[in-house]
């Protein structure tokens, strides 16, 4: 009876093992899109401008606010609406040769909801720009209530132009609101929407890249 207790115990041990190596080389994959889509990152809510720095990954990283940075005036623009299908969305310049991040600050009640991002080469109008192809796509999942959802596009090599970063698709499975955060005052580098209508006010968004 011993050596088959310390045969067992033996054997239970090897397979533990084996399932923590497996582990350490697949949560790592899970955390990630595919390379279409690109990475989900989620980070506590602002102040937000210094928060960020940190995930750039050099010193010729920078970030541009596309709203005025006042938490004070935000509200949430829901994107769970009876029989609609509601989006927000903010077109932008990116002014750096290399693209490497976009974020928008997004709201879930009960930290169970989801969003889904896409972001599109801006062409024409709204409506045309949303006829193609997006370039990046990402359904974020079970986000703290004041959280920044994040593209990472590293590696996409995407160029300095004008892009439209859409925000729809809200769910949650208990019935709790989810949305994003939007200033009222409009700003200069960024125009914002609301279910394909340009709109007073600004997406509280971001977007980081380098030369």
């Amino acid at each position: 009876m011993f050596r088959l207790v310390r045969y067992t115990s033996k054997r239970a041990l090897h397979v533990a093992i084996v399932l923590i190596m497996m582990l350490t080389l697949v949560l790592p994959l899970a955390a990630c899109g595919n390379p279409d889509t690109g990475l989900i990152v989620t980070t506590p809510a602002p102040p937000a401008s210094a928060a960020r720095t940190s995930l750039a990954a050099g010193p010729d990283f920078q970030s541009v606010d596309l709203w005025d940075d006042n938490m004070g005036l935000v509200t949430e623009f829901s994107l769970i609406k009876p029989n609609t299908d509601p989006a927000a969305a903010v077109g932008f310049t990116n002014k750096f040769a290399n693209l490497t991040q976009v974020g928008v600050l997004c709201s879930s009640s009960a930290g169970t909801g989801s969003v889904t991002m896409y972001l599109y080469a801006w062409n024409t109008d709204y409506d045309t720009t949303l006829a193609a192809q997006y370039l990046a796509k990402y359904t974020f999942e079970d986000y703290d209530d004041g959280s920044w959802n994040i593209f990472d596009l590293t590696g996409m090599d995407l160029g300095a132009g004008d892009y439209l970063l859409v925000v729809t698709d809200g769910f949650d499975p208990n019935g709790a609101d989810v949305g994003v955060l939007v200033s009222p005052n409009s700003v200069d580098n960024a125009t914002y929407y609301e279910n394909g209508a340009q709109t007073p006010g600004a997406l509280c968004a971001y977007y980081q890249g380098y030369n």
